[in-house]
């Protein structure tokens, strides 16, 4: 039985159909993003998607796309270059795919924790104080922990040791207590913000 399409008229002979409709007047429960605006860290090279800085993936600008869609979708798959986003969408017992068009613009932008490096920010100072050799072996362990979860500012020699300028002091505590250290905790006010103290502390670590 030769099939005829109720929109245009074009049969089955002369055009591809999906369902009762021929591939050109077919129209998917589907309504994609037109355009998206992606943030790139241009220090970093982190994105930002849902108000949220993030690692670049592909797959998470598709997980983004993907909740940005409205309508019925199996699944799809982004090709960044071509700008076009492939949906796989069920149609009675069988699948189909459909390309869209998706303009994806990225713009520059610092992140949070690379904006705060730019301006020298820091909540606190590690002292380490001792011999050398021990100061040097100590300070390598610290930065790469700490390093994974905050950043630091800069390091700064001194005659018995080096300071380290540490984003947060959160992060700080926890390392330092996981490392086995007692340091000694002072603090000093910084500012004052909505009404808050704000305060940065100094954590002096001596070694025998």
């Amino acid at each position: 039985m030769v099939k005829v399409c109720p929109k245009c008229g074009a049969t089955d002979k002369e055009k591809p159909f999906i369902g009762p409709f021929c591939v050109d007047c077919y129209k998917p429960n589907l309504k994609p993003p037109a355009k998206l605006v992606i943030y790139v860290c241009p220090d970093c090279g982190r994105i930002r998607l849902k108000k949220k800085w993030i690692d670049y993936s592909i797959e998470a600008i598709e997980d983004y796309i993907a909740k940005q869609t409205k309508g019925d979708f199996e699944r799809l798959s982004l090709d960044i270059d071509r700008q076009t986003v492939r949906y796989v969408i069920r149609e009675g017992s069988s699948y189909i795919e459909l390309d869209f068009p998706v303009k994806i613009v990225f713009k520059k932008a610092l992140c949070d924790v690379c904006s705060r490096i730019h301006g020298g920010y820091y909540e606190a100072i590690i002292q380490i104080r001792g011999p050398e050799s021990e100061v040097g072996n100590v300070k390598s362990t610290l930065t790469k922990l700490l390093k994974r979860r905050t950043f630091i500012v800069k390091e700064v020699v001194q005659k018995t040791g080096v300071d380290l300028y540490v984003g947060d002091k959160r992060v700080v505590v926890d390392v330092l207590s996981k490392m086995g250290f007692k340091p000694l905790r002072t603090r000093k006010l910084y500012s004052v913000k909505d009404g808050k103290k704000v305060f940065r502390d100094t954590f002096l670590i001596r070694l025998k």
